[in-house]
Parts: structure tokens; C-alpha cells; sequence
């Protein structure tokens, strides 16, 4: 009786004859993630073979295609469906075949892309959006040292420091099943460096057209921007003046509107940042005499009675303000009591600037000023 070699594809040619074993099996294939390899191992119980080889039904391949252990890995094809299947062949001395097989099953690495609003002045708030696929774990990390956010497809995150920049953006992605990959956008954040504005004005109030001029000193940060990379521009009560980059430079206010005006200074960058400080300078177009006689000189011996006669002209009026100055025009002394007019004589011997300011019912001022001398 002669017997013909039969292998059927997954089942064993001698197990379907009666009173014989399978000869050939296959170790349980564990799924994997996408991108790593299978090893397998195949068990021969049976007598003496003439060969043996691994074979697939797809578009993988073999470390070793006749040993009984070897790794698979899983082609184009495969790795798509999420599946492969293999087998493991074997040919008898007694002239026999017999061959089993196995599935083995491939879990999907997220996969997407990201993108969002990533170029703005400091401190600039960056918005990102993902499009992830198989992804259960999404983990950002946001390339400036702060925390990894543990967070979904949309999310934003605040720089402030725009002289690290660019910042690297990446996120990790995690399957249900564990598979990880991590998206990276090297310079995906461009932050620009924004200016701090910043003034100071020798005087917050000003009549034209007696006293109009206004010192400015600029005192504004550029941080590490160059200045012909920044432009200083000036405005009044909102309306454009001009541009002065100069760190210190005088202004004469010869118009109103008269009461209390907004100054303020405004710094462009090349990059599109700005940065404005604001202040406010009380201008008033009308000088009104006060009638109050000044004396030139203050002795600390017999000045008493120079003080007492300011005091009582200053009685009739509701209100006033009295500076002091040096020469140079810093500002010693401001009184608004007629009993502060005393600290007069703790100035130190030397010449000054008195100068009393009546303010009136319609807006306008009276000022009346005289030089003094202050000694023993």
C-alpha cells in the first residue's frame, strides 16, 4: 500500500492517520508592537527528519529560515493589517511530512502630527493641536525645563523667556497596549524678546508759556536687543508726536490741552513686539499772579519773622503747593502746610529756587517765583 505525502497548511498530515501524534508545534506567538520582531520556536518529536524550514503566507522574513528558533519580522503588508501567520515545515526520514502553523497578531504605534500657533512675543502663549491615531497616553513636553503636561490632543503652554529660544516641542504617545513612539518638532516654538518702555519726566506739571519744558529720561529695558533694532515712539493724549531714541532729551509743551494729559512711549522691535509705559503731565496755559511777596534772603538767626509774614499771605488762600529747588533744578522741599515752611532753614546754606503755586477755581495757576539765599 503506498502513502501519499500530504501537508495540509496548519494541520498535521500524520495526526489525520490513525494512531499517530503530531509531530510539529509552535510556542505561543505574544502579540508585539509594531516595528519589533517575533521570535519563534518550533518542536519536533518525531524520528529522524530530512529538513525543516520556516515558510509565511505573507511579507516577512526570517533570521534563520531552517533552525527551530528564529525572529520574524513582519513586512509592509503585515504591519498594516496588524496580523501574520507562519509556519513550520518538516520532512521525515520514513518519507513523511508534517508542518504546523501560528498567527501572530501586531499592535499599532500611535501615529499623528502636530501642529499650532508657535511664533509670538514674550510672554507668549503658544497653542498646539495634535492628530493622533491609536493613541491613549498623550504626554507634551514643551522644551523649556517646566513639567511634562499629561493632557489631550489640544493644549497650551506660556513662555516667558524669549532669549532660550527656539524651544524643541515633542509629545509621547502610548497605545491601550503599551506600544510608545515620540513625536519631535526641533525649534517648533520661536519666542521674540519684548522690550520693557520705561520713563522718567523732570516735572509733572508744566505752564506755557512761562515754564513749558519738560526733561524726559528714557530708562526702558531692551534686554539684549540692539537699539537700531527698536524704534521710540512718543505720543499725547494718544496722538503720535514722533520719534526720539535718545536716552535723554527736553521738550517744550507751548500748547494745550490744558489739565491733566497722558504721556506715553511706545517700543517696536523688527519682530513685530512692543512695549508702553504711560504717565502724566498737568499742563495749564495761564500764569496768574499771586501777589505774594518772596524775600531774597533767609538768616536762621532772624528769619522768623520772614516766615511768619509768607504764612499769613498764605492764609487767604485755600489752597497751595511751595517747592524748593537747588540750581541745578532738583527739587529740595514740597510743602502744601503753611507749618512745613520751617524745614526752610535745615537746607544747607546756599542758593535756591522758591516757587509757590496757587491753583484757581478755572484750571489756570498762579505761580510766583524768587531766588533765595539761605545762611546763617
Amino acid at each position: 500500500m503506498s502513502i501519499k505525502n500530504i501537508v495540509f497548511f496548519g494541520v498535521s498530515w500524520l495526526s489525520a492517520m490513525p494512531g499517530m501524534a503530531t509531530c510539529v508545534s509552535i510556542g505561543a506567538v505574544n502579540p508585539r508592537c509594531e516595528g519589533i520582531p517575533f521570535p519563534l520556536k518550533a518542536t519536533v518529536t518525531c524520528g529522524q527528519t530530512l529538513s525543516q524550514t520556516w515558510y509565511t503566507l505573507g511579507d516577512g522574513v526570517f533570521s534563520s529560515l531552517n533552525d527551530t528558533q528564529t525572529v520574524y519580522y513582519p513586512g509592509p503588508n503585515e504591519r498594516f493589517k496588524g496580523s501574520f501567520r507562519v509556519g513550520f515545515k518538516v520532512k521525515f526520514a520514513a518519507g513523511l511530512e508534517d508542518s504546523s502553523s501560528a498567527t501572530g497578531k501586531i499592535n499599532f504605534i500611535p501615529t499623528g502630527d502636530i501642529t499650532g500657533h508657535t511664533s509670538g512675543c514674550e510672554p507668549f502663549f503658544a497653542s498646539f493641536n495634535g492628530n493622533f491615531l491609536d493613541a491613549d497616553s498623550i504626554i507634551w513636553n514643551f522644551g523649556d525645563g517646566s513639567l511634562s503636561y499629561k493632557g489631550s490632543e489640544k493644549c497650551g503652554h506660556v513662555y516667558y523667556n524669549a532669549r532660550a529660544t527656539p524651544y524643541d516641542v515633542s509629545v509621547r504617545l502610548v497605545s491601550q497596549f503599551g506600544c510608545d513612539t515620540v513625536l519631535a518638532k526641533p525649534g517648533f516654538v520661536q519666542v521674540n524678546i519684548s522690550p520693557d518702555a520705561n520713563f522718567k519726566m523732570s516735572t509733572h506739571q508744566v505752564v506755557y508759556p512761562s515754564s513749558p519744558v519738560v526733561t524726559f529720561q528714557n530708562h526702558s529695558d531692551l534686554k539684549v536687543l540692539p537699539p537700531d533694532s527698536v524704534t521710540f515712539k512718543w505720543y499725547r493724549n494718544g496722538i503720535f508726536v514722533g520719534i526720539n531714541n535718545q536716552s535723554t532729551f527736553a521738550y517744550a509743551f507751548t500748547t494745550g490741552p490744558n489739565g491733566k494729559n497722558t504721556i506715553s512711549l511706545k517700543i517696536e522691535t523688527k519682530q513685530g513686539c512692543s512695549s508702553e509705559y504711560i504717565d502724566y503731565l498737568f499742563v495749564y496755559g495761564t500764569d496768574l499772579s499771586t501777589g505774594i511777596n518772596l524775600p531774597d534772603v533767609f538768616e536762621r538767626n532772624s528769619s522768623e519773622k520772614n516766615l511768619e509774614e509768607i504764612k499769613r499771605q498764605l492764609t487767604q488762600f485755600h489752597q497751595f503747593s511751595i517747592q524748593v529747588f537747588n540750581l541745578m533744578g532738583q527739587e529740595m522741599l514740597k510743602m502744601n502746610r503753611t507749618e512745613d515752611l520751617n524745614l526752610l532753614l535745615l537746607l544747607p546754606n546756599g542758593n535756591y529756587v522758591l516757587q509757590v503755586i496757587i491753583p484757581d477755581a478755572g484750571g489756570a495757576l498762579g505761580i510766583q517765583r524768587a531766588k533765595v539765599l539761605v545762611t546763617e
